[in-house]
C-alpha cells in the first residue's frame, strides 16, 4: 500500500513517462487521486488511464498535457474498452521508439513538466481547490437548510 507514498525514483529515472492507473477508470466520474500527481511532483510527462474526460478535467486545474508530443484523443473516447486499446496502442508506440526519438520527446516536454511542478507547488491550483471546497460547503448548507425547511424541522 504504497500508492499514496513517492517513491521508485530509480525506475522514473529510467523511464520517459510515468502511466498512471487511477482509481476509477470505469464510468464518468472525474476522479483525480494521488496517483495521478505523483509524476507531476517526480517531474515526467505522464498518461492517465481514467475516465473520459480526465485530461480535461487535469487542464482546468491549469495543468498542461503532452498533446502536442502523443496523441492523447483516448482521453475522449467514452467506450472504457476502446479507450484501454488506445491507452495500449499508444504506450506501445512509444515503447516502439528510438533512443534518440526517446532523448528528443523527453526534452520536449521539459517546459509541461516544470509548467506543472510550479502549477503543483503555487499559490494557483491550491486557490482553485480552496474555491472548489467553499462551493462544496455552501451546497451542503443549502441542502442541509432545506431538509430542514422541508421535513418541519
Amino acid at each position: 500500500m504504497h500508492s499514496c507514498w513517492l517513491s521508485l525514483f530509480d525506475q522514473c529515472a529510467e523511464s520517459l513517462v510515468y502511466v498512471v492507473t487511477e482509481t476509477v477508470y470505469f464510468g464518468r466520474r472525474n476522479h483525480i487521486t494521488e496517483k495521478t500527481f505523483k509524476p507531476i511532483c517526480l517531474q515526467m510527462p505522464w498518461i492517465l488511464a481514467a475516465p473520459a474526460g480526465s485530461l480535461d478535467y487535469m487542464r482546468s486545474y491549469g495543468f498542461r498535457t503532452f498533446h502536442d508530443v502523443w496523441d492523447e484523443s483516448y482521453d475522449q473516447e467514452i467506450d472504457d474498452v476502446v479507450r484501454m486499446e488506445k491507452l495500449s496502442k499508444l504506450i506501445g508506440d512509444l515503447h516502439g521508439l528510438s533512443r534518440a526519438e526517446l532523448q528528443q520527446i523527453h526534452q520536449h516536454v521539459q517546459p509541461a513538466v516544470q509548467h506543472n511542478l510550479q502549477n503543483f507547488y503555487g499559490t494557483a491550483f491550491g486557490d482553485i481547490l480552496w474555491r472548489e471546497i467553499q462551493i462544496m460547503l455552501e451546497h451542503l448548507h443549502t441542502d442541509h437548510k432545506k431538509h430542514h425547511v422541508t421535513s418541519g424541522i
